[in-house]
């Protein structure tokens, strides 16, 4: 045989081999260091399933809170006065201790105001008739005041009568009637200084008694 093809070369030996593989160059080295605590490190930091699935508790976004405006409180609301009638006037400003002022009427159309009072006792036909008179005088006291809205004005007067048989009733005993361009021209409030029927009669237009309580 040819004595170069009998050289053998020679075995490298296994720690060789180990020290080569794990211990080459300087490079590779770092680079397998490097590789090695990468792959550690991502497998510390990857949590497995069950941990994953025992540890995560999931969360629940509540609504946002809304702040409620405060609510406001409307003022009260004032209801106006319920304007009166003139009738219903006239009725509030009468002012008369001699009778009870029982009904005003008042029609527009005419401007006439009819005014009722009644008195149900007196002591005699005399206290009776004095009682309309100083009524009547208070009562137009208050009616001249109104000029533009009154051209006529009618007092009535009512008391308790007893007929033939004995049954009671308030019936019309006396009625008084004066147009205001007449009754405009009195003064009124001195009148009872001059008496009472005396002064009616001069100063109304027309008069009229009942029978019963007739002067």
């Amino acid at each position: 045989m040819d004595n170069k093809e009998s050289k053998e070369k020679p075995r490298e030996s296994i720690s060789n081999k180990v020290k080569k593989i794990f211990f080459g160059t300087k490079k590779r080295t770092i680079l397998s260091i490097a590789v090695l605590v990468i792959l550690v490190g991502s497998c510390l930091s990857i949590p497995t399933e069950k941990e994953t699935s025992t540890t995560t508790t999931p969360t629940t976004t509540s609504p946002p809170t809304t702040t409620p405006e405060p609510t406001t409180t409307p003022p009260p609301t004032t209801t106006p006065a319920k304007e009166l009638k003139f009738a219903e006037k006239l009725k509030e400003e009468i002012d008369t201790t001699w009778v009870d002022i029982e009904e005003v009427e008042y029609i527009e159309v005419t401007k006439q105001v009819n005014v009722y009072f009644v008195k149900e006792t007196a002591w005699d036909t005399k206290h009776l008739r004095d009682s309309f008179c100083y009524a009547s005088f208070d009562i137009m006291e208050t009616l001249i005041k109104y000029p533009d809205k009154i051209d006529g004005i009618t007092l009535i007067g009512k008391t308790k009568l007893i007929d033939s048989k004995g049954n009671e009733s308030i019936d019309k005993v006396f009625q008084a009637d004066i147009t205001m361009g007449n009754a405009k021209e009195v003064n009124w409030g001195n009148l009872e200084k001059l008496g009472t029927l005396e002064p009616l009669n001069n100063n109304f237009d027309d008069v009229w008694w009942h029978p019963a309580v007739r002067p």
